[in-house]
């Protein structure tokens, strides 16, 4: 499980369980900044992201960790046996 060829698929074909809105940050919030971060990752066999990571992000590093912290806290259907599907997502922070 886990390999490079294992499915890229739509966030919305995953099955979400449980969704974690991120935290927008208090450094963010005294400025009004706004920005994203896209997110990507793969769904293990107990429904959970792996190998959470940045893509890309504007600003480079505003939102970068309150997105990972959220996105790591998701759950998804567990996918069939010995696949680990990746996708992608975009987090959006507005004030």
């Amino acid at each position: 499980a886990g390999e490079a060829g294992d499915p890229e698929l739509p966030l919305s074909a995953l099955g979400l369980r449980r969704y974690v809105a991120a935290d927008y940050p208090r450094a963010a919030a005294a400025r009004d900044a706004a920005g994203w971060v896209e997110v990507g990752f793969r769904v293990d066999a107990k429904g959970r992201p792996r190998d959470v990571r940045v893509l890309a992000a504007e600003p480079a590093g505003e939102f970068d960790a309150a997105a990972l912290a959220a996105v790591r806290r998701w759950r998804f259907d567990p996918p069939p046996a010995g696949v680990e599907p990746r996708t992608r997502v975009r987090v959006r922070f507005t004030p």
